[in-house]
């Protein structure tokens, strides 16, 4: 019990190399295969936490570039005479902040998922349902644009997941396309 307490608690490798045949030979093996389990698992928590790491100031830095161009933009829409000139700045300017928008929402989201707040559904999904729930909030933008949004999705195509975040991803994956 001490060696597995120093394991717990210090990381200490466990070893049971002086056990023989037996129960405890067993309970020795069970046990070493749990300390490489958890060892694994310490360690893919760590990449993770890595990985959660480098998104969080990725999209900090995200935040930061459409933030400063705003900043700078807002004497050029005070300066400008002509109205035109003036409306296509606010156009730009309402972009930008479109994009801080999405931006903070994301990761708030990255929050949700780190802190295990976020539930996922793994159910039959419909693919050109889905597509339709995730392209519905783009039709005016794409129209705007003149941008026509093409599906040609089978009616039996399904897959096993989230539809929610699925959609969600891939309106994302749409809107970025369309800018």
């Amino acid at each position: 019990t001490a060696e597995i307490d120093e394991v717990l608690n210090l990381g200490r490798r466990l070893s049971f190399s002086d056990c023989r045949e037996g129960d405890v030979a067993v309970l020795a093996n069970e046990l070493e295969k749990m300390v490489a389990r958890l060892a694994r698992l310490t360690n893919q928590l760590e990449s993770e936490k890595g990985a959660l790491a480098d998104s969080l100031a990725d999209i900090s830095h995200q935040i930061r570039t459409p933030l400063t161009a705003a900043e700078l933009m807002l004497p050029a829409i005070e300066r400008a005479e002509d109205v035109e000139q003036r409306k296509q700045l606010v156009r730009e300017l309402e972009h930008l902040l479109g994009r801080v928008s999405w931006l903070v929402a994301t990761l708030l989201k990255m929050a949700k998922v780190d802190a295990g707040a976020l539930h996922m559904e793994s159910r039959p999904v419909s693919v050109a349902a889905m597509v339709t729930r995730a392209c519905a909030p783009l039709e005016v933008p794409l129209d705007l644009r003149g941008i026509t949004l093409v599906r040609n999705i089978p009616a039996d195509v399904s897959f096993t997941g989230d539809e929610t975040w699925c959609a969600e991803a891939l309106e994302n994956i749409v809107k970025n396309s369309m800018e």
